[in-house]
């Protein structure tokens, strides 16, 4: 497979969704899933992935698994995704053990871990969280190393909402194409009209997939149209 860009990214999360069947049949075309569910014990996280590839094959979608290689390789996967709180392995460093065209993306969570991402480039790097995001509630918005929060006159989730938005529009400025930029956390179709106008590659979500799962939006990411819902 080409590392062509993707340019939307399902995150599973079945505490959220049943029926992954119906989310998957109506992804946009240039997407990828990336399999979570932590939580479960191996052999059945064995057998959550092997059903979300079976639906993802059936697309021609491409699969990435969370934090573990070796169900990446059982399940002939796509990729893997770390985030900068992850110990990363030593396979993430040393690509060449893997086929040509595996993908290796990363979470960040500050500027900080963005520009320790660059050392070693990703192919996608999710910058998060954007906005307010109901996964997560708990995380704080993006942090960019020279922002401030302050501000007056304001209600405070709208507030932190704009300075997770400003810190993530820096960081993808002063990125300058060098890695390949996907906005993460509390995306919705209001918010992702925003993002369009930013120079990154896409978006990653969960709650924003099966709630627009009729929809049959086109976005454009970087001067680039991105494939409708079909």
């Amino acid at each position: 497979m080409s590392k062509r860009f993707l340019e939307s990214i399902f995150f599973t999360d079945r505490k959220k969704i049943t029926d992954f069947a119906k989310v998957i049949k109506t992804l946009p075309k240039n997407s990828a899933i990336i399999i979570r569910e932590y939580d479960l014990k191996k052999e059945e996280r064995e057998i959550f992935a092997r059903k979300i590839a079976k639906l993802a094959r059936a697309r021609s979608l491409k699969i990435l698994v969370g934090k573990d290689f070796g169900l990446a390789k059982k399940i002939k996967a796509d990729g893997v995704h770390f985030s900068d709180r992850d110990r990363l392995p030593l396979q993430f460093f040393k690509k060449k053990s893997f086929p040509k065209n595996f993908l290796f993306s990363f979470s960040c969570h500050s500027a900080k871990a963005f520009l320790r991402a660059r050392k070693f480039r990703p192919d996608m790097v999710f910058l998060s969280p954007v906005f307010a995001t109901t996964s997560h509630p708990e995380t704080k918005f993006l942090r960019h190393s020279s922002a401030s929060s302050d501000g007056m006159g304001i209600n405070e989730d709208l507030r932190q909402s704009l300075f997770g938005l400003r810190n993530f529009a820096k960081i993808a400025v002063q990125n300058k194409n060098s890695l390949s930029i996907y906005a993460l956390g509390g995306i919705n179709s209001q918010n992702l009209k925003i993002l369009t106008k930013l120079k990154i590659k896409g978006f990653g979500a969960i709650d924003y997939f099966y709630e627009n799962h009729t929809g049959n939006s086109l976005w454009r990411f970087g001067n680039k149209a991105m494939a409708g819902f079909p």
